[in-house]
């Protein structure tokens, strides 16, 4: 399975914003005997996504770390916040692996990325980190082959089981571009929150 030492999940993620849905991934990965931690790597700017709709990287940040507090084994890692753009996965886990060189370093992420992870950058080198953990989403068949696991037949993929990510940032965006509160969504500490409001609310 996953070899003898712990393992390090890397979630990156614009977590724009952060809900439960991305807490409830990160603690059953956490779960596993193998995992010792999930560090939370917060894009400041995604090279896949359109940058249209994303909160001040700052704020992000700082609901991320609020969100975390007291919850064993999730950390925030800033790191990104320290490299220049684009923020690539692959180029952000060398700098990692030069940091800590002692730390076995793993992926969390989504099925949808999955799907997609054959046309990210450097795949060969994610391809180095086993196991590889994927949680479902919707309209995702969570037990299709990849395009990617045919490629790299020897990394172990872990999909996680469950409806473990009921909702999207998107969601949670929406909700609060009308004028709710998205409660139901977001993580106890930043329910209310007038930040949330002010980076995601109506627009005059």
């Amino acid at each position: 399975m996953t070899g003898q030492r712990p393992v390090t999940v890397l979630f990156f993620g614009s977590f724009n914003p952060i809900h439960l849905g991305h807490l409830a991934v990160a603690e059953a990965a956490v779960a596993r005997p193998e995992v010792e931690a999930v560090w939370f790597v917060v894009t400041p700017s995604n090279p896949h996504k359109r940058e249209e709709g994303l909160a001040p990287a700052a704020l992000r940040l700082d609901l991320v770390r609020e969100a975390l507090a007291g919850r064993p084994g999730l950390v925030v890692c800033e790191v990104e916040f320290t490299l220049p753009p684009p923020h690539y996965t692959a180029s952000t886990l060398r700098v990692l692996e030069a940091k800590y060189p002692e730390v076995a370093f793993s992926l969390l992420l989504g099925a949808d990325n999955l799907r997609t992870l054959h046309t990210w950058r450097d795949t060969e080198r994610l391809a180095q980190h086993s196991p590889l953990y994927v949680y479902p989403r919707h309209g995702e068949d969570a037990t299709a082959t990849t395009a990617w696991e045919t490629a790299f037949p020897n990394v172990e993929v872990i999909r996680m089981p469950g409806e473990l990510h009921p909702f999207s940032s998107t969601e949670v965006r929406a909700a609060l571009a009308r004028g709710e509160q998205a409660d139901a969504m977001v993580p106890e500490v930043l329910r209310g929150d007038a930040r949330l409001a002010a980076a995601y609310g109506p627009r005059s």
